[in-house]
């Protein structure tokens, strides 16, 4: 008995830690204040950014976690520039294309851009981590009185 409960909840455990999954929970839950127009309330706002936030979280750990440590840093940083590039365009120059659109579909549009805000932030604070990290430490640099 204890062996079938075991192989029920090992995948749901799965599931549930990862932080994708609450991601789109709460992407799920802030997407219909957004279509109705009350998206920008405070949960619903706090969820679309969260949801960001975590979904750059998973982005940056697989990134990190790159066989080629280079490679994940390419990777990071070109998605992480391709990512603030589309939400510039989005916020900027694209908005005149979502004038158009109805007013659901306009909220719906706006909830991957509040949560496009909290992910290319992370994705530049990683960077900004990784480039920091691989800079050399203050311990191993030689001190001045050995120059001398």
């Amino acid at each position: 008995m204890a062996l079938r409960d075991r192989a029920t909840t090992a995948p749901l455990r799965r599931l549930l830690g990862r932080r994708t999954t609450w991601a789109a929970a709460a992407a799920a839950v802030a997407l219909p204040f957004f279509v109705h127009g009350r998206g920008i309330e405070l949960v619903p706002f706090a969820l679309a950014l969260v949801a960001g936030w975590l979904v750059a979280m998973s982005f940056v750990d697989v990134t990190s976690r790159a066989r080629s440590p280079w490679r994940g840093a390419v990777l990071h940083a070109v998605v992480t520039a391709a990512g603030t590039a589309a939400l510039v365009w989005s916020i900027g120059p694209g908005a005149d294309g979502l004038r158009g659109l109805s007013e659901p579909l306009r909220g719906a549009v706006l909830l991957p851009q509040v949560a496009g805000l909290t992910g290319v932030c992370w994705g530049w604070l990683g960077l900004l981590a990784r480039g920091l990290a691989a800079l050399p430490s203050a311990g191993s640099r030689p001190s001045r009185a050995s120059e001398d």
